[in-house]
C-alpha cells in the first residue's frame, strides 16, 4: 500500500467451515469472511501441492465490496470504483 496513513489497514477475519476436493489438487474452502465488523459467507477456490514436504497453495476469489460496507458515500457505487475486489491467497508452508 504505497500510502498506509490515508487508508489504515481494517482487521479482516476468515473463519474455515469445510474443505471439498474437486479433482487435480483444485479445492474449494467455504467459510466466512469478516471485514469491519460485517460478516459474510465465502467460498475461495484453490490448488493446493505438496512436493518435498512443501505445501504451495494458490486461491483467487473477487468479492463485492459493497456486500461488507467497504466505501461509502461517493465510494459506495462503482461509478469511481469497482465493487469487484479481486482476493488473491498465496501459502507456502514447510513441514518440521
Amino acid at each position: 500500500m504505497p500510502y498506509p496513513y490515508l487508508w489504515p489497514p481494517s482487521p479482516a477475519r476468515a473463519v474455515h467451515k469445510r474443505k471439498t476436493p474437486l479433482g487435480d489438487d483444485s479445492y474449494e474452502a467455504a467459510g466466512t469472511l469478516s471485514i469491519k465488523g460485517v460478516s459474510q459467507p465465502l467460498t475461495l477456490p484453490f490448488s493446493l501441492t505438496i512436493t518435498d514436504g512443501i505445501a504451495d497453495m494458490n486461491g483467487q476469489v473477487t468479492i463485492d465490496r459493497t456486500l461488507w460496507e467497504v466505501g461509502s458515500g461517493a465510494w459506495s457505487t462503482d461509478e469511481w470504483v469497482s465493487t469487484a475486489v479481486v482476493i488473491d491467497v498465496k501459502i507456502k508452508a514447510e513441514a518440521n
